[in-house]
């Protein structure tokens, strides 16, 4: 019977990941960027010392996200979805 319940848990608790992650990617890129993003988008395009002073001076705020996002958008380009896909692997990694 423990066997049982351990599946039906673990059943369950697949259901509830499975959902957010449709919940988070599903229509991702159908809107356009808010002006945080977008921001983040500008600063992620510069050359990479000039975007770890700019964050830092501007922002006041650590850089790794924008030099994550730099990175990013070498690689898959800086749509809506790209953009907003790394945050949401992250955000899927902490369900």
């Amino acid at each position: 019977m423990k066997i049982q319940k351990s599946s039906k848990t673990w059943l369950i608790l697949g259901g509830i990941i499975l959902l957010g992650i449709f919940l988070r990617i599903n229509a991702l890129g159908t809107e356009s960027l808010w002006i945080d993003e977008a921001v983040s988008l500008l600063e992620a395009q510069k050359i990479v010392p000039d975007l770890i002073t700019q964050v830092i001076e501007l922002e006041g705020s650590p850089y790794g996200h924008h030099l994550l996002l730099h990175y990013w958008i070498k690689w898959f380009g800086n749509s809506e979805f790209s953009v907003r896909l790394p945050s949401t692997i992250f955000s899927i990694l902490a369900i």
